[in-house]
């Protein structure tokens, strides 16, 4: 955390952030977080992501997840494919297109 003071969300648990405060999550579905600015002040803080393209992302809280190439999430290059979809939706692999 550069600056400010918040909340962390990860796995069903909160813990109050700060200026100073360094925190690592699993590349996995368990290391699912959400930093929540609950002040009136500025709250800054520094990403560094391992990401290896393609990416798999999952937002918990909407049910879905992303998919990325060519750049991550928050990248600015162009993207070769990306997509958001529910977790739950079904689609069959061969569609009958006649």
């Amino acid at each position: 955390m550069l600056s400010g003071a918040g909340t962390v969300r990860c796995d069903g648990e909160k813990a109050a952030i700060s200026e100073g405060d360094y925190l690592n999550f699993p590349a996995d579905g368990s290391g699912g977080h959400r930093v929540i600015n609950d002040t009136d002040e500025p709250l800054r803080y520094l990403v560094v992501s391992t990401m290896i393209e393609p990416n798999v992302t999952v937002y918990p809280d909407s049910e879905k997840f992303g998919v990325y190439v060519g750049s991550p999430p928050g990248g600015r290059e162009e993207r070769a494919l990306e997509g958001y979809f529910e977790q739950d939706a079904v689609v069959d692999y061969w569609q009958d297109e006649r």
